[in-house]
C-alpha cells in the first residue's frame, strides 16, 4: 500500500461515470487518545470526485474506500505551493535588482505573477483534474 492514498467515505451523489463522496480528513492529533485535553486535533469533511467503472452499483448513503496515488499528491503541491512561492522570490528579486525598482512595486510585481500563475492553472483545470483523480477501491454493496 505505500505510495497510495486512501479515505473511506460515504457516497453523496451518483453521476454518469463519477462519484462523489464525502470524506473525513483527520490530523495525526485527530487519532490520538488525549485528543480531548491538548485542543490540537483537527478534522474536515470534503468531498472528493472519484471515477468508478460501473456507477449503477453505486448508491447515495454507501460507504466507499477511495484511493490515489501520493506521487500525484506531491505534485499537486509542488504546482499549487512550490512553483508559486519560487515565482514569488524570482520576480520580486529580478524587479528589485535590474528596475531599481521600490521594495511595494518589487512585492506587487511579485503577486502579480503569482496570480498569474494560478489564472493559467485554472485555464487547465480539466487536464489536471484527470491527472489527479481518485477511483473507488472496493465495488461491493
Amino acid at each position: 500500500m505505500a505510495g497510495k492514498i486512501r479515505h473511506s467515505g460515504v457516497v453523496e451523489s451518483v453521476e454518469a461515470s463519477k462519484l462523489k463522496v464525502r470524506i473525513v480528513q483527520t490530523s495525526a492529533c485527530a487519532a490520538c487518545g488525549a485528543r480531548g485535553l491538548c485542543h490540537a486535533a483537527e478534522s474536515k469533511e470534503k468531498l472528493i470526485e472519484a471515477t468508478a467503472s460501473d456507477t449503477g452499483r453505486f448508491s447515495v448513503g454507501q460507504t466507499v474506500t477511495i484511493e490515489g496515488t501520493s506521487k500525484y499528491g506531491l505534485k499537486a503541491v509542488r504546482l499549487a505551493f512550490l512553483y508559486p512561492l519560487i515565482l514569488l522570490i524570482t520576480v520580486m528579486i529580478l524587479a528589485t535588482k535590474l528596475t531599481d525598482a521600490s521594495e511595494p512595486v518589487s512585492a506587487l510585481a511579485g503577486v502579480a505573477a503569482v496570480a498569474a500563475w494560478y489564472i493559467g492553472l485554472s485555464f487547465f483545470k480539466d487536464r489536471l483534474r484527470t491527472v489527479f483523480s481518485f477511483h473507488i477501491v472496493n465495488e461491493y454493496y
